[in-house]
Parts: structure tokens; C-alpha cells; sequence
């Protein structure tokens, strides 16, 4: 925390109250740093690390507020994130939710830079390892003059669920206006988001894509956990991520792609439908806690351009 003298004080709980939606629990956070935090500069270096699975940053002075969740604790952030920047404890705030995790809350209180640990696994991976989804490619034949998928097989069992993890989506919009989508699994490192690295290889990560058969498209949102669309016709990135997503992150992609626009997508698998010209099915789950979330998602409007996924015909 940054007081509104500008000292600044860090503190750490087992358990502890972090979502400050309300006064009573501002005050509480507030008063527990002011009366039993450290000074900043009394804290070690990278003492912020790993261990602590969430974390929240109050800037007293400048009236910012940040927080994030542990990953596993199945709060819809979408929804958290639009509850802190709505809430009347916060109006006249710059609050929301922490996209890049435990790194941005030094953004807001650059002070504790030294303190906080860098994410790890931001590594670039080769190419070559790109993690497609695996499956018997004697079941799919690609047929690019007639644009069309054979599936050899009930196009339900196309590997989009797997009991063990969900599937990322990645969706490239060629400039013909062509739709095609393939399946990801990728694993997670330190809780930031494994599926936007790839994208710092640029246009040859295009490339590689095109290369391989495409996927049917899910039927299933619950299934994928995060998507891309690459837009080649109106060059733009849009993402929906599953874990934290640092600047220095967006900053590499934002390089690889100069000229482009980079967008996350506020509602997930719906928005990732109706940028890609499909429907967005009316019965999509609701996480929970995300009511006023999912009532905005249903006003996301179709991508009007002519946008054509292939044809998948099932023997």
C-alpha cells in the first residue's frame, strides 16, 4: 500500500480478505497495513513470490486499486473485474482486476518493484513444439479446394474434451474472410497465460498454423479454457486468457506485430464466436457469481462480415 503521505508498507496473511468490495473491508485492509505492515524498503528482494496465490495493491495517494485471485479458487475474473471497477466503494478509482497478476500491482506502487519476483515460463517456445491438440489424423481429411473437413468419426468425439484438461482455441480469419480454428493444449507454469507466447513469433506462427488440418469448431464453451483470433483481414489480436498476463508480455506481442491492434476479449468463448462470424448459443453457462457479466455477454453482437468456416461432413 501506498499511504496518502507516500510512505509505503507491505504486509502477507495466511488468509485475508481481498475482493474490498464493500467500506467495512477497505477500512479493515487499510488499518491491518497501516498499523503491522513493513516499510517497503525494510523487505526483501523478491520476498513477493510464488507462494502467495493472490494479492492486492492500494494506492491512497494517486487512488488506484488493484487485486487478483488465486487461480484455482474459481472466481470468474471477467466478472470480478467489472464488480471493482462498479463498485461504489471505488467510484472516482482507477480499480479493477489485476490482469498481470503479482507484476502489475508494481505498476501501481512502482516502489515495490525490488520486492516482487518475476513470473517465470514467459519463454518463447520453438515452432516446432507448437502444442496441438492430439488426434488420429487418419480421421480428419482436409480438402482446401472444396474447403472442407471430413471427420472419420462422430465429430462430437474430436478430442475437444479431455478428462484430464480443457482445450485453448485459436481461431485465424484469413484475408479471404476464411475461418479456421484449431485446439491447443497447452500447460500451465507459474500461473501466467502459456497460449499468448506464441504469438511473439509473429507472422510465421501463421504460417505454422496453416500447415496443419483444422478442427471442427467446439460446441461446448466449458471446454476451452482460452482463445485467440487472429484477424488477418482487419489485423487485429484478440485473446481471451486463463492465466496472468504481465506488460512486459503484451509489450514482446505488441512488437511482433506491429501495426496491429491487441484486444482482450471481455467475454470469453461468446465473443470469441461472434468475432469469427458464428452464433453465440443462448444456453452458455453462467459462472457463478457472474450475472451481470453473463447479461452484457448476451448483447455481443455477430461479426456482420462474411465470414466462412468450413464445411465439416461427418462418414
Amino acid at each position: 500500500m501506498r499511504d496518502t503521505d507516500g510512505s509505503c508498507r507491505f504486509r502477507h496473511a495466511k488468509w485475508g480478505t481481498w475482493q474490498l468490495l464493500d467500506q467495512d473491508s477497505r477500512a479493515e485492509v487499510i488499518a491491518g497495513l497501516r498499523r503491522e505492515g513493513v516499510p517497503l524498503d525494510e523487505v526483501g528482494a523478491g520476498r513477493f513470490h510464488g507462494w502467495y496465490c493472490q494479492g492486492v495493491a492500494i494506492d491512497l495517494r494517486d487512488r488506484v486499486f488493484r487485486a487478483y485471485s488465486c487461480p484455482g479458487d474459481n472466481h470468474h475474473r471477467e466478472s470480478l473485474d467489472l464488480r471493482f471497477r462498479t463498485a461504489p466503494v471505488w467510484a472516482g478509482w482507477d480499480a479493477g482486476f489485476a490482469w498481470g497478476g503479482r507484476e502489475e500491482l508494481a505498476e501501481v506502487i512502482p516502489e515495490a518493484l525490488p520486492v516482487v519476483a518475476p513470473y517465470r515460463g514467459l519463454e518463447v517456445p520453438p515452432l516446432a513444439e507448437l502444442p496441438f491438440g492430439e488426434r488420429d489424423q487418419g480421421h480428419s481429411t482436409w480438402n482446401a479446394d472444396r474447403f472442407e473437413l471430413v471427420v472419420h468419426q462422430d465429430v462430437a468425439l474430436t478430442n475437444w474434451y479431455d478428462w484430464y484438461e480443457e482445450s485453448d482455441l485459436v481461431t485465424l480469419i484469413t484475408a479471404e474472410l476464411r475461418v479456421l480454428d484449431y485446439q491447443f493444449f497447452t500447460q500451465t507454469w507459474d500461473w501466467t497465460d502459456t497460449l499468448l507466447p506464441w504469438l511473439i513469433h509473429g507472422h510465421p506462427f501463421v504460417d505454422r498454423l496453416r500447415g496443419q488440418i483444422p478442427y471442427p469448431t467446439p460446441e461446448e464453451g466449458e471446454y476451452v479454457r482460452a482463445g485467440l483470433v487472429i484477424d488477418l483481414d482487419r489485423r487485429v489480436l484478440r485473446y481471451w486468457p486463463h492465466g496472468y498476463l504481465p506488460a512486459r508480455l503484451l509489450a514482446d506481442v505488441r512488437a511482433a506485430w506491429p501495426g496491429w491492434d491487441l484486444r482482450r476479449m471481455r467475454y470469453g468463448f461468446a465473443e470469441h464466436l461472434a468475432v469469427t462470424g458464428r452464433p453465440v448459443p443462448d444456453d452458455l453457462a453462467t459462472p457463478n457469481g457472474a450475472a451481470e457479466w453473463d447479461a452484457a455477454r448476451r448483447d455481443v453482437r455477430t461479426d456482420p462480415r462474411p465470414l466462412r468456416a468450413p464445411h465439416v461432413r461427418e462418414i
